[in-house]
């Protein structure tokens, strides 16, 4: 009976797309929407903080320190924030300063 639990695939294994985006003083788009994401994680590998702002870039929709749906601090040391099945439109980001990158894994269909 073990080898059954381990026969079935994840749904989830097979469909994550890790990205490394490099910090840029401008606004960018980390995550595109996508109706099948299941989940989606960011680790900021960065000596600033990192504003993350759900919805599409636009000029009432730019993420900063004071417009942001949540901020991850500085060098957070390979731990994630980890959106699970809630949000599936646009996430934009922008960096306090330009250093470092973002890892960004994102799982469910395309």
């Amino acid at each position: 009976m073990s080898d059954l639990l381990f026969s079935a695939p994840s749904p989830y294994s097979e469909q994550a797309r890790p990205t490394s985006i490099a910090s840029k003083n401008t606004t960018q788009v980390i995550a595109g929407a996508n109706p099948n994401r299941k989940q989606i994680s960011i680790v900021n590998d960065s000596t600033a903080i990192l504003y993350i702002l759900y919805g599409p870039v636009s000029a009432g929709n730019l993420p900063s320190s004071t417009n942001y749906s949540f901020q991850l601090p500085a060098n957070t040391n390979g731990a994630a924030t980890l959106i699970e099945n809630t949000y599936t439109g646009p996430i934009c980001c922008l960096w306090a300063s330009a250093n470092g990158f973002a890892y960004v894994t994102e799982v469910g269909g395309s």
